[in-house]
C-alpha cells in the first residue's frame, strides 16, 4: 500500500517531534552531568584545601584568580 504525501508528511513530522524531545532530554541530562562534574571538582578542591596548610587567599594567589570584589578599593 502506497503512502500518500500527507501520510508521509505526518510520519516525518512525528519523527521530527520525537527527535526534538530526545535532543531536549539529552541536553537536560548533559546539564545534570556537567553540574555533577562541577560539584565534584569543587568538592575535590575543597578537600585538597582542607588537607593543605594554605589559606584560601594563598590558593587564590597561587592560582592567579582575579579578586573582582576588591577592584573598587583601588
Amino acid at each position: 500500500m502506497k503512502e500518500t504525501l500527507e501520510e508521509r508528511k505526518q510520519k516525518l513530522l512525528k519523527q521530527q517531534e520525537d527527535l526534538i524531545k530526545k535532543r531536549k532530554k539529552i541536553n537536560q541530562d548533559l546539564k545534570k552531568i556537567e553540574k555533577k562534574i562541577e560539584n565534584s571538582e569543587k568538592d575535590y578542591l575543597m578537600e585538597m584545601l582542607e588537607q593543605s596548610s594554605l589559606s584560601v587567599e594563598e590558593v587564590i594567589d597561587l592560582l592567579g584568580i582575579e579578586d573582582n570584589q576588591h577592584e573598587d578599593d583601588y
